[in-house]
């Protein structure tokens, strides 16, 4: 069985893309490969308290989704060490980041995980 993992990270629309490049070369090292979505994401201020509905000013800021497919029995494991190098990235504090990378302000990374079976085929076999 396996689990996909969803991390949502939101940033300034100016952020340098040395650190968004940290953060998925350390997806591809735990999972072997991702897929990531960039847009714009939105939300209401005060949406970090859970509310009938929310009233104010929308904000905006650009979203990274990666999703990646790890086995089930890897999740803790891979987990732990997205977290860290997340982080680390969001910091600057990796030994080969960039000189002059700026840490980055951001107030949470929503991560998501749900079961899934998977099923592959090469389109390139006879029909």
């Amino acid at each position: 069985m396996n689990t996909m993992l969803t991390y949502c990270l939101g940033f300034e629309h100016c952020t340098g893309f040395a650190m968004r490049d940290e953060i998925i070369d350390q997806a591809n090292f735990l999972a072997g490969g991702c897929t990531v979505t960039y847009g714009d994401g939105y939300w209401m201020e005060g949406a970090e308290d859970t509310k009938e509905v929310y009233h104010g000013e929308a904000l905006s800021e650009l979203s990274m989704k990666i999703e990646m497919l790890v086995p089930t029995d890897r999740l803790e494991f891979a987990m732990k060490w997205m977290r860290r190098g997340i982080i680390m990235a969001l910091r600057g504090d990796h030994a080969d980041s960039h000189e002059n990378q700026k840490p980055v302000d951001m107030d949470w990374v929503q991560v998501t995980t749900h079961k899934v079976e998977t099923h592959h085929f090469a389109p390139t076999e006879d029909l």
